[in-house]
């Protein structure tokens, strides 16, 4: 499943991002986030979505994914 979103501002959209993701990983779906902003700055975001990226970091985005979720404002 490709995630795109908003995950590194640190708003209440980031938080759902994040839950999202987290939900889909912890039932072992192969989750490859990418990260938009409206900020001009990341935020922390957890250890677990860094590993996600890096894991995926040589991955084209569109690269062999189904599913694409699209989250933002």
């Amino acid at each position: 499943v490709l995630y795109i979103g908003n995950y590194r501002d640190g708003t209440g959209w980031a938080n759902a991002c994040i839950g999202n993701m987290l939900a889909l990983d912890a039932v072992d779906i192969d989750v490859v986030p990418r990260a938009i902003s409206f900020e001009v700055e990341d935020s922390d975001y957890p250890d677990r979505i860094k590993q996600l990226e890096l894991k995926h970091k040589n991955r084209s985005s569109n690269c062999d994914c189904d599913i694409v979720i699209q989250h933002t404002l």
